[in-house]
């Protein structure tokens, strides 16, 4: 990628930077010069990536545990100083957490990933970046969105997300600090990148509907992910990095769930909803 701006003297860390859309975005923050520090509790994937050049370095960070993300912290501050960007990139999807059917101790699980753990990160780091400013990139989802299939508890937690950025964007603003989201649609990551980890017939339906035609890669979202790290009057936004996908009407799965863990006798009104 050749280098239009440069990042150079800028730190960045990026949380689940081993895979994916973090990999991309480590690698693309390195070529536009940037020292950049990836959290992921996959130390041969981090590792692997640390390896392409010197500087990138990996910390071992479980992003679902307060006292790992404080460690891993306090150790990117002692060898860097000043973390200038933060890409809250790191999350994990259920693919059967229905929203009425899903156990109490599978949503706080995500949770602590999807939500909790950003939000601790992210108040550490805007505390250290009022002296200077930075920039804070959180990658939420088109699911915050849209119920695409059926609603799953990861469809709400995208949602907090932006209501986040949100909120962060306006406490930061006196700081310089601006806040942003990044929503990338069906990308073609380790987790559903290929037929065997999708499923053929969803990727159809995918490309079927995406109006591009197909899904999207990591470094497509990465770009989007560098741009705003030059976008010097934006804050508080969500970026849309799906193809179109969002914008078409998609049919969603009405169907009674297979069991309340609640308990809730008004959950049989599921089953009085039209199907056609």
């Amino acid at each position: 990628m050749a280098i239009i701006l440069s990042l150079r003297g800028k730190t960045a860390i990026v949380t689940g930077g081993a895979n994916g859309i973090g990999r991309a975005t480590a690698e693309q923050l390195a070529q536009a010069e940037a020292t950049v520090i990836i959290f992921d509790i996959d130390d041969e994937a981090g590792q692997m990536v640390a390896a392409q050049g010197t500087n990138i370095h990996f910390i071992h960070c479980d992003m679902g545990n307060k006292q790992d993300i404080d460690r891993a912290y306090h150790e990117a501050i002692d060898s860097n100083k000043k973390i200038d960007i933060l890409i809250n990139n790191v999350g994990i999807e259920v693919l059967d957490g229905h929203i009425m059917e899903m156990s109490e101790q599978g949503i706080a699980n995500m949770e602590q990933v999807n939500v909790q753990g950003p939000f601790h990160l992210t108040r550490r780091i805007m505390n250290h970046m009022q002296k200077h400013g930075g920039c804070i990139t959180f990658v939420a989802s088109t699911q915050a969105l849209i119920v695409e299939g059926a609603p799953s508890v990861y469809n709400i937690q995208k949602n907090t997300i932006l209501g986040m950025v949100k909120a962060f964007a306006v406490a930061g603003g006196p700081f310089g600090i601006r806040v942003n989201a990044v929503s990338p649609g069906a990308i073609a990551t380790e987790g559903m990148g290929s037929a065997e980890s999708a499923g053929e017939e969803r990727i159809r339906a995918i490309n079927h509907n995406t109006p591009l035609g197909r899904r999207g890669r990591p470094e497509e979202v990465a770009h989007e992910i560098i741009n705003l790290c030059f976008a010097k009057y934006t804050t508080g936004d969500n970026r849309l990095v799906d193809g179109g996908f969002s914008k078409v009407a998609l049919p969603v799965e009405l169907r009674p769930s297979k069991r309340s863990v609640l308990n809730d006798p008004d959950a049989a009104f599921f089953n009085h909803i039209s199907r056609e």
